[in-house]
């Protein structure tokens, strides 16, 4: 993850908003609102904004749309003197997951804007939201590659049973292709599943592929 420091001058208390309404369109009213509360939550985070039931400095408002296979999100804080946008951000997305993941980055750059003269901050900036399905793509791959390795290591073991009791050249070449074959797709396959692992953000991870006479064996260590 792409982490950056984000160091601004030191200035008075923090900024104090209310949630306002969330406006839905094609999704469930309540879950626009929920969203909206999400963003508050996250936005008080760094300590330069405070969430007040009653009037505040700002009003945090939203909209979320579904319209065919497209989620749009529109945030904005507005001024409470005069209604004037203070901050805004928009984005579409192709699912609801990247959207939900997309919120934690927006109440960060809001934030950002609420306070060009702010308080001391420190925020790791996340590379963009990838759909869930995408990151299971390199595991469902792995286990395709997976099947295919036991497949053909057992067909491997099974000449290899056959060359002890009837020794033949063409059948030794064929059962040390499938042996070498099997050895690769076990790898892959380990890679793959790993792949996917590591996409869904493990940290302080040692993932180790080590090819066997069989094969190959994978071992992953570490705090997910």
């Amino acid at each position: 993850m792409l982490i950056a420091l984000v160091t601004l001058i030191a200035a008075s208390g923090p900024i104090s908003i209310r949630v306002g309404d969330a406006r839905a369109t094609g999704v469930d009213g309540a879950v626009a609102q929920e969203w909206l509360e999400r963003v508050a939550t996250q936005l008080q985070r760094n300590g330069a904004v405070r969430v007040v039931q009653s009037q505040g400095d700002g009003i945090l408002q939203g909209a979320v749309s579904k319209v065919e296979l497209t989620w749009k999100v529109a945030l904005e804080i507005r001024r409470a003197r005069d209604g004037s946008v203070w901050a805004a951000i928009a984005s579409d997305f192709v699912t609801e997951d990247a959207a939900v993941e997309w919120l934690e980055q927006a109440a960060l750059d809001l934030e950002v804007d609420l306070r060009p003269t702010g308080v001391l901050l420190q925020r790791a900036v996340a590379p963009p939201a990838t759909p869930t399905w995408l990151r299971l793509l390199p595991g469902a791959a792995g286990l395709a590659l997976g099947a295919g390795a036991a497949t053909t290591l057992i067909l491997s073991a099974e000449q290899s049973v056959q060359l002890r009791a009837n020794p033949n050249a063409e059948l030794q070449k064929q059962q040390r292709t499938l042996e070498v074959t099997g050895a690769i797709l076990a790898g892959a396959a380990a890679v793959g599943i790993a792949s996917s692992v590591v996409w869904f953000g493990a940290s302080n991870n040692v993932i180790t592929v080590a090819p066997t006479s069989g094969g190959a064996s994978v071992s992953l260590s570490g705090r997910f």
